[in-house]
């Protein structure tokens, strides 16, 4: 009997969302979009500007606050909703570098 390989895919390699490519190149935040983190009680919103990248403001966040529960980004009048299992995949490979110092 044939064994199969199966090809693991990284979702932060070939992103479906352009939010896993920004994550990745830690882009910033175009003026006409919109990132925020939902916490249970609060969310943060990260504000437009070419002076920080979204990769290292997510991790200030979760060094914070810890993983969200949800996360929208996109445009600011239709903002794409991601759930903890979307954004993980993407998310993950960044605390396996070890970049993310704590998480509460």
């Amino acid at each position: 009997m044939e064994q199969r390989r199966s090809m693991r895919l990284e979702p932060i390699n070939s992103p479906k969302s352009p939010l896993a490519r920004l994550i990745r190149d830690d882009a910033p935040l175009q003026s006409n979009n919109l990132l925020v983190l939902m916490y249970g009680p609060f969310q943060a919103e990260m504000s437009p500007g070419p002076h920080q990248g979204i990769r290292s403001w997510i991790l200030i966040q979760m060094a914070e606050h810890g993983f969200p529960s949800l996360v929208r980004f996109g445009r600011r009048d239709r903002p794409s909703v991601y759930r903890r299992d979307e954004f993980a995949p993407w998310i993950t490979p960044m605390m396996d570098e070890g970049t993310l110092v704590s998480s509460t």
